[in-house]
């Protein structure tokens, strides 16, 4: 997923230590960064997500989610760039 998102940060809370952050040497490879900040509590990923889900889901909003989801599981035209060049 790293290596075909591309991102160029990967951020972490605290509770991480940098050493274990998967794809850590991919993003570093192209120039990004790791951030390991500081914890916050209940401000987890999964936690974040399933906030969003219960917003469209109450508005209804399930299908613009999902086509959402999809847009960026195929990459940005930043990305894509960044695919050719390497």
């Amino acid at each position: 997923m790293i290596e075909y998102l591309r991102p160029d940060v990967i951020v972490k809370g605290g509770d991480w230590v940098e050493d274990k952050v998967v794809g850590r040497d991919s993003v570093r490879k192209w120039g990004g960064q790791v951030a390991i900040i500081p914890e916050i509590k209940g401000a987890s990923t999964t936690n974040i997500v399933e906030k969003i889900k219960k917003v469209y889901r109450s508005r209804n909003l399930h299908f613009f989610f999902t086509n959402v989801f999809s847009l960026c599981m195929r990459g940005s035209p930043k990305n894509e760039k960044r695919r050719e060049a390497s």
